[in-house]
């Protein structure tokens, strides 16, 4: 899964990867433990082409009795196509959600603190993100995103038996193009990204705090509390 992730690459450097304007996005503040509900860096496309936008992290979900809701921060590739809600948004809503980072905590260890997973040049990528409309408690429109998952690659898969769908540059393209309908060509662009292409190293538990968000959060650890 993912449950936090990063974004403190320059808004320079974010425009240079993704091939549009640093003007369009504005001023972005580095961001080192962004969790669900934040808004975030999302890519969507239109019929004038790419479009950079903020959205909030986490469809709205609501337990069986209704008198909870709860947050869908990821989406499994394999529920895609099973799931209504997650089907018409992989048809006609899939996003490019910008990182540079994500961590994962070991399953059933709270001692440690968690991995953080960054490509090999620590460059920025996009995580295969879903997005829907939905209203805000008091009423105004609001659009929401998901990061796909998918099964862990051999790094990850030491921690974690899932972690997010990193698109190929070959791949990013394709996502966005909202003509492309067919859910099978679609699934097999969520598949786990190479090892080799990243790397990893501890961090403290300070990121398990969802306020904490300086640069503490990804400095790397040797001797853990």
């Amino acid at each position: 899964m993912c449950g936090r992730f990063t974004l403190h690459s320059s808004v320079q450097t974010i425009a240079n990867r993704f091939g549009f304007t640093a003007l369009s996005v504005g001023s972005i503040s580095p961001r080192y433990n962004i969790a669900p509900t934040d808004k975030c860096l999302i890519l969507t496309s239109n019929d004038q082409g790419v479009a950079s936008e903020f959205m909030e992290w986490g469809f709205v979900g609501t337990s069986e009795n209704k008198n909870n809701t709860f947050r869908i921060i990821n989406s499994r590739a394999d529920k895609l196509v099973n799931i209504p809600r997650f089907l018409s948004s992989l048809q006609s809503r899939r996003c490019l959600v910008i990182a540079d980072g994500f961590y994962e905590w070991e399953r059933n260890s709270s001692a440690v603190g968690p991995m953080y997973y960054q490509l090999q040049d620590n460059s920025p990528f996009a995580f295969a993100g879903i997005w829907a409309q939905g209203l805000s408690p008091s009423g105004i429109k609001v659009k929401r995103f998901s990061i796909i998952t998918t099964d862990a690659n051999t790094l990850v898969g030491q921690v974690h038996h899932r972690m997010p769908v990193i698109l190929s540059e070959e791949s990013e393209t394709a996502w966005l193009d909202q003509s492309k309908r067919s859910s099978l060509a679609l699934l097999s662009m969520l598949i786990p990204f190479p090892s080799g292409s990243m790397q990893s190293y501890r961090v403290s538990r300070y990121v398990n705090r969802s306020g904490n968000d300086e640069k503490t959060a990804i400095e790397p650890v040797v001797n853990l509390l």
